[in-house]
């Protein structure tokens, strides 16, 4: 994958299954390149805020070490619920996030609010891989992404198969403020994609943690549509432009 594009495979049936990694000498034949869902709600310009944020410089000024900082946050705060539905709370060590502590204890506590275990992925004559940092692949629409997670989760004292999203939130943000609008759309399109192959989800959640604490704000699949064609007119607008 690039900053923009996912590369699209298919697996030639006639030769075995690949191993770990994607090539085309084993049996995947490549279709072409899709957008990645991110790079469409770049046109929102808040959109791709951390690529832009990892600048290259000889030397940085105070406002550039800030973006590097906030960019390291996102991928550091993945990192953390990764390892956490990966490995399980017993392995976890706020310790192991230098700089980050304040946000792993938040991170921690929405773990043990929402209990989640994550499931598997099963794509129709395809394979079956765990529903953590997975990509997503929309053939109809033309985009593909990564999903964070896809797991059972407790909410509202019941379990519910759930789509996860997270996302960090700086110190000078509050967690009460409304989600971005491309965030909602990303999540959803990542959702409804899933959904295209069968798997089932009960909603969508957007995972928002600072360090002063945690906030989860649900999207029934009644809310989708909308959010959808949002994100398909987003599309739109970005293949315009380019």
């Amino acid at each position: 994958m690039s900053n923009r594009f996912y590369d699209i495979y298919v697996r030639d049936p006639q030769q075995p299954a690949p191993p770990e990694e994607i090539k085309e000498q084993y049996g995947l034949v490549k279709l072409g390149e899709d957008v990645s869902v991110t790079t469409v709600n770049s046109i929102y310009g808040v959109g791709w805020s951390a690529a832009r944020a990892m600048i290259s410089s000889a030397a940085k000024t105070g406002e550039d070490r800030t973006k590097d900082w906030d960019a390291k946050r996102g991928t550091t705060v993945h990192e953390m619920f990764e390892a956490l539905l990966r490995f399980g709370r017993s392995q976890f060590s706020p310790d192991d996030y230098p700089g980050y502590e304040a946000f792993a204890v938040p991170v921690l506590d929405w773990y043990n609010t929402f209990e989640p275990k994550p499931l598997d992925v099963s794509y129709p004559g395809g394979d079956t891989i765990p529903g953590v940092e997975f990509v997503v692949w929309n053939r109809r629409h033309g985009f593909a992404g990564r999903a964070d997670a896809y797991a059972e989760v407790t909410y509202q004292d019941r379990r519910v198969k759930a789509f996860l999203d997270y996302k960090s939130v700086g110190e000078e943000k509050k967690l009460d403020y409304p989600p971005y609008p491309e965030n909602v759309s990303e999540l959803i399109a990542r959702a409804q994609t899933l959904t295209t192959y069968g798997i089932p989800i009960d909603l969508s959640l957007l995972v928002r943690v600072s360090p002063e604490g945690h906030h989860t704000t649900p999207y029934w699949p009644d809310d989708w549509p909308a959010h959808f064609e949002s994100y398909l007119r987003a599309k739109g607008e970005w293949e315009h432009r380019r």
